[in-house]
């Protein structure tokens, strides 16, 4: 199983970044970018809040919240940007984000 990442709005079961139609871009320490095609009916709102789930095989679900940053439609698709605004546990959030980043 590889490393995954779901961002789940306010209401509404989410969006998975990893292996479906959104693409996730950049993957940082306090933030993360990702394209969502135009077709899709769930849409994010520029300074809204979100969830993240970070899902690292072997270790406990780690959530972080974040705040919308940034929304730049593109051709056929959306680019979003997700502020982190609380992380959680230090250790598990960096092991969360290198196992996405090396694609875990």
């Amino acid at each position: 199983p590889r490393a995954g990442l779901r961002v789940v709005p306010a209401n509404g079961l989410g969006l998975e970044l990893v292996g479906g139609d959104a693409r996730l871009v950049e993957v940082a320490v306090d933030h993360v970018s990702f394209t969502v095609p135009s077709a899709e009916t769930l849409k994010f709102v520029e300074g809204g809040s979100v969830r993240l789930r970070f899902d690292v095989p072997g270790q406990p679900e780690h959530w972080v919240l974040g705040t919308v940053r940034r929304l730049a439609p593109g051709e056929g698709h959306y680019l979003y940007a997700v502020e982190f605004t609380e992380q959680g546990d230090e250790q598990a959030h960096l092991q969360a984000i290198e196992a996405l980043r090396t694609g875990v």
